[in-house]
């Protein structure tokens, strides 16, 4: 009967090793699992479980002020009381009448601001409570009853500042393990004996790390498809100008060519780091179909009659292809990867056997 192997170090794990289930449903050896943090092995074999959860008490503005909303309300009131007192010390006539008017509309301003955040601390309570935890190796987000799941390989990762999270604003939670999924940003750490185990079970697992280099990446593939369909756009521009004379289609060509190039190289980059299921997701053909289509017909209209029906079609022939030829490329790069980790898997296992 072939032996499982640690995920972590390949080794065969054999059933006198104390070996441990984590939450992604693969088994461990206790030596690599102490290695990484000495105190996982006793949470996981204990029963823990990585679940971080934000009732609706949780939530207030005191938490709100306590964080960021200090520094906000500091720095507005010196960006807007600025140009006040520079205006009362450049006439000393009105100086007291302009220094109360605008403290008065300062702080007419920030009870509007208070109203604003009071509205958007009721909504926020209206989607509470909501549970964040790493299960069957997958990130599983409840909120108001509703689950939402996604593989953990397709999730990045980092301890970060949360800004992102709009909840944490009111929750006073500073920084925390950041989840970075295809539609939004997760951070959770409002308990703070969890964030070690959490992060020694993502280091364990493999779970991707979000970089500098991911955001990096992404700007310069979008920069780079954006020239190329410029490029392509203007010589494509330049054959019709011969054959109609007509100098708008430089124009309209080279304009089309560059918004393409944008939504195809900033979506390919975006979603590629996510991987399959995300591309499946977001980028169906059809409705790629449609988006280009709505834009070729933006930029043909002006032109109007058959024009318009032919150009809007081969742009959203090209969105559809664009769309496809993604997914595609995402559905081999995944199943590569998963051979190649298969493969390395296998001759751990077989050298170790060996051995």
């Amino acid at each position: 009967m072939k032996q499982a192997a640690c995920p972590y170090c390949g080794e065969s794990i054999s059933d006198e090793d104390e070996a441990v289930t984590l939450w992604d449903d693969r088994r461990y050896c206790r030596h690599c699992v102490e290695e990484v943090s000495p105190d996982l092995y006793e949470y996981a074999a204990g029963g823990g479980q990585l679940v971080d959860v934000v009732e609706k008490s949780d939530v207030s503005l005191k938490n709100y002020v306590r964080g960021a909303g200090y520094k906000t309300l500091v720095a507005a009131f010196l960006i807007f009381m600025s140009p006040v007192v520079v205006l009362a010390v450049l006439d000393p006539v009105n100086a007291r009448f302009d220094l109360v008017f605008g403290f008065c509309f300062f702080w007419c301003g920030f009870l509007a601001g208070y109203l604003i955040l009071k509205g958007l601390l009721l909504l926020q309570r209206n989607y509470l409570p909501r549970r964040v935890a790493l299960e069957h190796n997958r990130l599983v987000i409840t909120v108001s009853g509703k689950d939402t799941s996604y593989p953990l390989d397709e999730c990045r990762w980092g301890l970060k500042e949360s800004y992102r999270d709009g909840l944490t604003a009111y929750t006073g939670l500073r920084k925390g393990i950041v989840f970075s999924i295809p539609v939004r940003y997760i951070c959770v750490g409002h308990d703070p004996a969890l964030l070690p185990h959490l992060g020694a079970f993502l280091l364990l697992a493999g779970v991707r790390r979000k970089s500098n280099w991911s955001g990096l990446r992404i700007f310069i593939l979008t920069v780079l498809g954006m020239l190329i369909g410029f490029l392509l756009g203007y010589c494509l521009g330049q054959i019709v100008v011969l054959l109609t004379n007509d100098r708008f289609w430089l124009f309209a060509l080279g304009f089309l060519g560059t918004f393409d190039g944008f939504g195809i190289a900033f979506n390919y980059a975006y979603y590629s780091s996510f991987g399959r299921t995300a591309t499946h997701q977001r980028m169906s053909p059809l409705i790629w179909g449609g988006m280009f289509f709505v834009l070729g017909v933006k930029v043909f209209l002006v032109r109007g009659g058959w024009m318009v029906l032919l150009g809007s079609g081969v742009n959203a022939a090209l969105g559809i292809f664009a769309a496809w030829s993604i997914r595609c490329y995402i559905n081999r790069a995944d199943d590569r990867e998963s051979i190649r980790e298969h493969r390395r898997r296998e001759f751990q296992e077989a050298f170790s056997h060996e051995t």
